[in-house]
């Protein structure tokens, strides 16, 4: 086993290489920009792989301080001493909607039977709705953003190109 530090080991992963990734309430601890770090994780994922992401969500809007911040503050915030932002259930698509395909109404019924979630000892009041427990099955084809293997050269000359002209260099 080796350390691997998201903030700095994710964007150096292989894309497409791992059928699968799992990762549970471990996002809103990293202190680095959460969306760099799920779209490189995002982006090592094979074409038909599936990435597993437990994330709590609280009541209210999303926050996060990547600062130096005292325990007590965190606690107030984010609700625990070691969390550096809070996934909010009022602004799910204005955050982690804005990266992948989330389901403006979320039940853990659209993925998983009523049988075996029971039989994951998963609550009720947990099951719909964005919750501290909401886990998305995601696919490669749920991401929103493209990946830079997705543009061609075509398309940078164009972009390249349109800017020349709007600003007079070639």
């Amino acid at each position: 086993m080796r350390k691997f530090d998201l903030c700095v080991d994710a964007a150096k992963l292989p894309s497409n290489h791992y059928d699968l990734i799992i990762h549970s309430h471990v996002m809103e601890h990293i202190p680095c920009n959460v969306s760099a770090v799920l779209f490189d994780l995002h982006r090592s994922l094979k074409p038909d792989g599936v990435h597993f992401m437990c994330i709590p969500f609280m009541g209210g809007t999303s926050a996060e301080d990547l600062g130096k911040i005292s325990k007590e503050d965190a606690i107030a915030w984010f609700g625990q001493d070691d969390h550096v932002r809070r996934f909010g259930a009022a602004d799910v698509q204005r955050n982690l909607g804005m990266l992948f395909k989330i389901p403006r109404k979320y039940s853990m019924l659209n993925f998983s039977s009523a049988k075996e979630l029971d039989e994951a000892n998963v609550p009720e009041r947990e099951r719909h709705g964005f919750t501290g427990s909401s886990i998305f099955p995601l696919r490669k084809n749920d991401l929103l953003l493209q990946t830079p293997e997705t543009h061609s050269s075509s398309n940078s000359e164009r972009g390249f190109k349109l800017f020349s002209g709007i600003f007079g260099r070639a």
